[in-house]
């Protein structure tokens, strides 16, 4: 097991793997940056909350949070999700999700009403946030940013042909790592491709000021997976969030 000194440090331990470069500004200064085989450990305050995060094969992370534990600051923990069965009992699993992220282009897809919708977002004016606001607490009120949150940049829209903000998305990047969140859509329009709609634009406009963008998703979310499936996101970070405790 290896003690990093620096951030830098452990992102290359990592071979610059996009979460660790996404959670570089939250890492916590007094906690360890472990890394063992391939595999990362840090601690990072993200969430209002500190939590460690592992990254890596399933294995190196299960032996080096073994190694690690009595270091950590605290017992929630994000581990990949086949390294849960190596953990056994000392690891509570308690929510399960996913890191996609992408470096390609995703097509234009739909038809020519979903396409010129497409064209149509835009960023939006600070003006504009109380629609932002709106739209969030009546179709996604477990958004994960609001307009006035610390991780939102800026914030994108669609909207129809009468004028109404109907889709939206928070522009929440801190590196070279563009990061979209609270991707929501008018919950009169759902199924309507407006949601594939916003993530595309968001993904373009991103991708045209950093390398590579990125977002959350719940595991059990089967529609997001689709969505983000389609639109060529990779599907290869999956970790469940957890409490660690003593055998």
């Amino acid at each position: 097991m290896q003690t990093l000194l620096t951030p830098a440090e452990l992102l290359a331990a990592s071979g610059a793997d996009p979460l660790v470069a996404h959670l570089l500004p939250h890492v916590v200064p007094d906690g360890p940056l472990l890394a063992m085989d391939g595999a990362v450990l840090f601690v990072y305050n993200y969430w209002d909350g500190a939590g460690a995060q592992l990254v890596g094969r399933p294995q190196p992370c299960a032996e080096l949070l073994a190694a690690a534990a009595g270091l950590l600051p605290t017992a929630y923990v994000a581990v990949p999700a086949d390294a849960v069965p190596i953990l056994g009992g000392v690891f509570k699993p308690d929510v399960a999700w996913r890191f996609r992220w992408t470096d390609a282009r995703p097509a234009v897809q739909g038809d020519d009403r979903l396409a010129g919708r497409w064209l149509s977002g835009r960023w939006l004016a600070e003006s504009e946030h109380a629609e932002v606001e709106a739209l969030l607490g009546s179709s996604y009120p477990d958004a994960s940013a609001r307009p006035g949150n610390r991780h939102a940049q800026r914030w994108a829209g669609i909207r129809d042909d009468a004028g109404a903000l109907v889709a939206t998305a928070a522009d929440c990047t801190e590196t070279d790592v563009g990061f979209m969140a609270s991707v929501a859509t008018d919950v009169r329009q759902r199924r309507s491709g407006l949601g594939s709609a916003m993530t595309n634009w968001m993904t373009h406009a991103l991708l045209d000021e950093h390398p590579t963008v990125a977002l959350w998703q719940y595991a059990g979310n089967t529609a997001a997976t689709a969505l983000y499936d389609k639109l060529g996101f990779h599907n290869d970070h999956n970790y469940v969030a957890g409490v660690l405790s003593s055998p």
